[in-house]
């Protein structure tokens, strides 16, 4: 099930996973406004919802993670240890990749560190810094993940301070 926010929901029967990440029995899950999330389970299951205005959801069949997802999780896990990058186009679905990826991590007990270089559009921290943290329980949404550092920037857009986001990168 694909639910779009402004949006809530609640599991009340069953077993389902959110990009890899349990979902806890009455636990209710936020959707942001013009957010998603994706919710997979493999048996059936009860859960309660409320929308907002514009909100909508869509039964799949079928896993709600793209099976491209899953082969390029499974080929950066190959690599143990090394740092990725994710990069794409605005609204491709970078954060949730990463969210994705995360929950991976910590299913195999070794969570992962991120860093988020996006300054207008932020996920970690405010916009105009670049922020790390790191990601060592399951996360609903990347904007979970506890920030430890900031870098300030100063700027939402990389096009004229290119090289003090670079230094901000190499200095976190």
């Amino acid at each position: 099930m694909l639910i779009s926010g402004p949006a809530s929901a609640k599991l009340v029967e069953g077993t389902a996973t959110i990009l890899g990440a349990p979902i806890k029995s009455g636990e209710r899950i936020i959707v942001g406004e013009d957010k998603q999330v994706p919710i997979f389970a493999s048996e059936d299951l009860t859960i309660e919802c409320e929308f907002g205005e514009h909100a909508s959801y869509l039964e799949v069949d079928g896993d709600t993670v793209p099976t491209s997802w899953k082969e390029a999780a499974d080929a950066i896990l190959e690599l143990d240890g090394s740092k990725s990058i994710v990069i794409g186009d605005v609204d491709t679905g970078k954060s949730t990749f990463c969210t994705y990826l995360a929950n991976l991590n910590v299913r195999r007990g070794t969570g992962i560190r991120v860093l988020d270089a996006d300054i207008g559009q932020s996920d970690l921290g405010p916009p105009t810094t670049i922020s790390l943290g790191f990601a060592n329980e399951y996360l609903t949404n990347l904007s979970s993940v506890k920030v430890d550092r900031m870098f300030f920037v100063g700027y939402t857009s990389p096009s004229s301070v290119t090289e003090k986001v670079l230094f901000g990168i190499r200095k976190l």
